[in-house]
């Protein structure tokens, strides 16, 4: 399972977090056009479709959405895929900001809550795939 070990477990319901996820923008013409030549990580391709983005303030334990933020004008561009269980059901949603290649969760840990320190994080997950 991927995690984030050091990340406070915050718990949100599948509506809240699929409410968030499609309160996003729609991506840029240049940003879909960057998607398409380019593609996504091998791991966020398994992701959600569509993409939405958004402005995003990156934190040690995940990322806040920049219009939930106090640090306004703090925010980078990321795209943003809704990560979902096997039913259907939202459980996270994943920040992919290539210009920095780094990957956060909006909830901050893994979807289950699980504490198993031996997972990788996200961005240990996908560094490990794009080197196989």
């Amino acid at each position: 399972m991927l995690r984030n070990p050091s990340a406070k477990v915050r718990r949100y319901s599948a509506a809240t977090i699929a409410a968030a996820f499609w309160s996003s923008g729609e991506l840029w013409q240049r940003e879909a056009n960057d998607l398409a030549r380019h593609g996504a990580p091998p791991t966020l391709r398994k992701m959600s479709e569509p993409v939405r983005a958004d402005f995003v303030v990156l934190e040690q334990n995940g990322f806040v959405l920049e219009r939930d933020s106090t640090k306004k004008g703090e925010g980078v561009r990321a795209f943003l895929f809704l990560w979902i269980d096997e039913d259907g059901e939202p459980l996270n949603i994943i920040a992919w900001v290539p210009m920095l290649n780094r990957f956060s969760t909006w909830i901050g840990n893994d979807p289950a809550g699980e504490a198993d320190t031996s997972a990788p994080t996200m961005q240990e997950h996908c560094d490990q795939e794009e080197a196989a």
